[in-house]
């Protein structure tokens, strides 16, 4: 197909440059209700899309377009014209392409089973494992175990190649509480075959299931105390970090922090890579084809680089084209890290939507699960209340854990302790 869209541009004069991009992806999915197979498939098929770029007055013009596989010569033909079509409206500052056409150096961590099926079962036992209480159950549980092969080539003579396994999963419990019945939803992905694990999230997110349905709304010391954020929310503040300094903001004058600006006050430091052992969003290259190389953006607190892709890179005559990576690691000073968490302390466990406004600093929502820890150790669950902070005033008197975990797009300490937080 790639060959075949190729020879299709090459005959449009108008078109100056191309990336196209194929994806052959093959996919095992097992949908259980109540913990009984109701649905078993594979699929295997393969997408191509392409970006194409015109040159025009100047500017360089770009758009995308999407080919199926029952598409014919005269179909591809037309995409593309219409294509050419909305590039010619599109008024961009030129650049060029990548055309560096050495071969990715790093390996990705991957499932390496080849059984797609076998691994999605043995994952749906171990979901099924956690399913013991009376009072709690799984109503659902969804699992896919893919497959997926990129290839990359454009007109500048780049081709590159990668291939990942991993598996995802979709899980909604239920808890019978005194009132009513309780229901969550859990999803997560993992590109290794660790099936305790597994387990465990499916415990955590039955035992949540269980606490929001004990829950009370906080009232009290409880609005006082300092906040724990971990999981979702964590991944969302140093997601916000990271993007805030990627060229295209800079290049639009959307960020917040510029070159040597200090952070917080304390040692803090920031990596955008390309690879982390067990992150899901892990990929030696980017969708223009760029290696990604580990770029440190934040050092001991401070501003140190610009990150991102070779478009707004060259936009900014950048010295350094690091490529989109999309994840982020932390590592932070002994000075504001803990070894174990301080009593009182709540700790948010559950949003209903976390949100953060980059422009403001706006960090919060509504929290459907906390844990309010109390100085003699007792444990209560809270819901139904909001938090609010700007971020970035609350980052520079924040404490990080020395326990780490590794999420997605995230490496770095497991908590995040800030003080000061409103609670309503």
């Amino acid at each position: 197909m790639i060959d075949k869209l190729i020879a299709c541009i090459k005959r449009h004069y108008e078109i100056s440059d191309y990336e196209i991009t194929s994806t052959h992806s093959e996919k095992a999915q097992l949908f259980f209700v109540l913990n009984k197979l109701e649905t078993n498939r594979a699929t295997d098929n393969t997408s191509v899309s392409a970006t194409i770029y015109v040159k025009h007055d100047g500017y360089l013009g770009s758009a995308s377009l999407v080919l199926n596989a029952a598409d014919d010569d005269e179909t591809i033909e037309n995409k593309i014209k219409d294509a050419i079509k909305i590039a010619k409206t599109i008024n961009n500052p030129c650049f060029e392409l990548e055309k560096d056409k050495d071969s990715p150096q790093s390996e990705l961590v991957s499932i390496q089973n080849r059984d797609l099926k076998d691994v999605a079962l043995k994952t749906a036992k171990a979901i099924i494992k956690a399913d013991k209480d009376k009072e709690g159950w799984l109503n659902s549980i969804e699992v896919f175990v893919r497959r997926n092969s990129h290839h990359l080539v454009n007109s500048q003579g780049v081709d590159r190649r990668f291939e990942k396994t991993s598996l995802f999963a979709e899980i909604i419990p239920t808890w019978k509480g005194k009132d009513e019945e309780v229901e969550l939803y859990l999803s997560f992905n993992m590109i290794t075959e660790d099936y305790e694990a597994i387990t465990q999230k499916a415990r955590d997110i039955l035992l949540e299931a269980k606490r929001r349905s004990e829950a009370i709304k906080p009232s009290g010391k409880m609005l006082k105390a300092d906040v724990i954020i971990k999981g979702e929310m964590l991944d969302t503040i140093m997601a916000n970090f990271k993007s805030d300094l990627h060229f295209s903001n800079v290049y639009m004058h959307s960020n917040h922090y510029s070159l040597n600006d200090e952070v917080v006050p304390y040692d803090l430091n920031m990596k955008v890579k390309g690879i982390l052992p067990e992150a899901y969003y892990s990929a030696p290259f980017d969708s223009h084809g760029t290696l990604i190389k580990d770029t440190a953006i934040i050092e001991n607190g401070k501003v140190s680089s610009y990150w991102g892709d070779i478009q707004y890179g060259q936009y900014l005559n950048a010295d350094k084209i690091s490529g989109n990576g999309q994840l982020v690691e932390v590592e932070v000073g002994k000075e504001a890290t803990f070894e174990k968490l301080a009593l009182p302390y709540l700790e948010l466990c559950n949003f209903s939507s976390p949100q953060l406004e980059s422009n403001s600093g706006y960090c919060g929502g509504e929290v459907r699960l906390a844990l309010y820890h109390d100085l003699d150790g007792s444990i209560t669950p809270l819901s139904s209340f909001s938090i609010s902070t700007n971020i970035y005033e609350a980052i520079k008197k924040a404490t990080f854990s020395k326990e780490m975990i590794t999420s997605d797009d995230y490496h770095g300490p497991k908590y995040l302790r800030l003080k000061g937080v409103t609670i309503s």
